[in-house]
């Protein structure tokens, strides 16, 4: 049943995606930067625009490898890239339900049949976030970072080596390092952490000896012309005051190929964002020293921190482009199977509303958001933002909840004091 269900989910998707070429900008955009001399077919202009000097130099270079491979197989033809790239995101997503069964049965936290919420999750995730997942590459840096987290015990060099390819594929899940870190006198702290910049280096050369150095820095000094994109959860303010007076507030299309918004309280909204994500930063780091000096590393703590700064990621960026969702469904499905907490069937439910809003947000009503002509696209826009804030918070209990648990069970009983103590103390 889960497998049938699963079949019918993204057949329909990429049935949308093959002959309605729903959500397919992107991937038009990708074929095109790899083959910048090939015929353009009708389609908006940006598909066909590079945003700086090197094609595709916004990507990370190892983000661009799996684009490469599939042009060889297509041959400079844009349909076959298009349908080749959605089938593999369909393998990859099916691959990964494989995954969720096989590895979930052997590895629960005394959770049974975790592994059937986990991929009955995943199959309808997929539905949810709609044919987004089988139109942007962050499908395989979501997928990469869910097995990370999974195999950090039994396969701690393999999982370093997936968590570097990842990181020098899109860059955020750099920050999910500070999740491999446990006790100082630990060994498997050390061959997690040594493993990981051993990777990170080695697949970072790949770049410098092929395209220079420039290459390897290129997606990060794209990050700095980029404005409030209207989406973000630090934008909704200013969304929904347009909606009385959208003479204040411009929308327009920045050369970083997404709609920003500019106007009064902009400014104001950005360094909010940057706050926040210096905040995260911080956590992050104060975190990973903490449990290098006080240990108490656990595979369950490590996921749902490494989920808490995903969620910290998506909300303090000045950036929620849709794919984005495509960061917390993997590691979601990874955490009902290891934490024993009751919320996370409420962390399920939130992933599966918030991911079904936003294909609500893209595709079906971003022209009206746009162009400003209905206000109940705005609500589900301001819903969505104030859900992804929401579920940040419940994952941020769930670990505050996870960290006491294992704290308890951790202190030795003649650490703990009898009643009889207790009263004559």
């Amino acid at each position: 049943m889960i497998w049938a269900s699963w079949a019918v989910v993204n057949g329909l998707m990429l049935a949308l995606v093959s002959l309605r070429k729903t959500t397919t900008e992107d991937v038009r955009y990708y074929f095109h930067g790899i083959n910048p001399h090939a015929n353009h077919s009708p389609g908006p202009s940006s598909i066909y625009t590079p945003s700086g000097s090197v094609p595709l130099g916004e990507y990370p270079d190892a983000g661009v490898w799996p684009l490469r491979l599939l042009d060889l197989v297509t041959r400079d033809n844009e349909s076959a890239f298009l349908f080749l790239f959605s089938l593999v995101c369909v393998i990859i997503s099916g691959a990964y339900l494989w995954f969720i069964l096989r590895w979930g049965s052997a590895h629960h936290e005394r959770n049974t049949d975790s592994e059937f919420h986990a991929a009955w999750f995943w199959v309808l995730f997929s539905g949810a976030a709609g044919p987004i997942l089988l139109t942007r590459l962050d499908l395989y840096s979501g997928v990469a970072v869910g097995l990370t987290m999974a195999l950090l015990i039994t396969y701690p060099r393999l999982s370093s080596l997936i968590l570097a390819y990842a990181t020098l594929a899109k860059l955020w899940p750099g920050v999910l390092a500070s999740a491999l870190v446990g006790h100082a006198k630990s060994r498997p702290t050390w061959v997690r952490l040594i493993s990981y910049f051993i990777s990170l280096v080695a697949l970072a050369m790949v770049t410098v000896v092929v395209w220079g150095p420039d290459r390897l820095l290129s997606p990060i000094t794209y990050q700095d012309v980029r404005g409030l994109q209207i989406e973000s959860v630090f934008a909704t303010p200013l969304m929904v005051a347009r909606l009385f007076d959208d003479k204040r507030w411009d929308v327009s299309y920045a050369s970083s190929k997404s709609f920003e918004i500019a106007g009064p309280g902009a400014d104001i909204a950005m360094t909010c964002a940057s706050v926040v994500l210096v905040g995260m930063l911080v956590f992050a780091l104060g975190f990973a020293l903490w449990r290098f000096f006080r240990g108490g590393w656990t595979r369950q703590t490590a996921v749902l921190f490494a989920l808490l700064l995903v969620c910290l990621l998506i909300v303090s960026n000045k950036v929620f482009s849709p794919q984005y969702i495509a960061w917390v469904g993997p590691l979601v499905a990874v955490a009902s199977i290891l934490c024993t907490t009751t919320s996370m069937r409420t962390l399920r439910i939130s992933t599966l509303i918030v991911a079904a809003l936003t294909t609500v947000i893209y595709p079906l009503t971003y022209e009206s958001i746009l162009h400003n002509s209905s206000g109940w696209p705005i609500v589900v826009l301001s819903v969505r933002n104030l859900a992804m804030v929401l579920m940040t918070f419940s994952v941020a209990a769930a670990l505050f909840t996870t960290l006491r648990k294992s704290s308890v069970a951790a202190t030795p009983k003649s650490a703990v004091p009898s009643a009889r103590t207790s009263v004559g103390a």
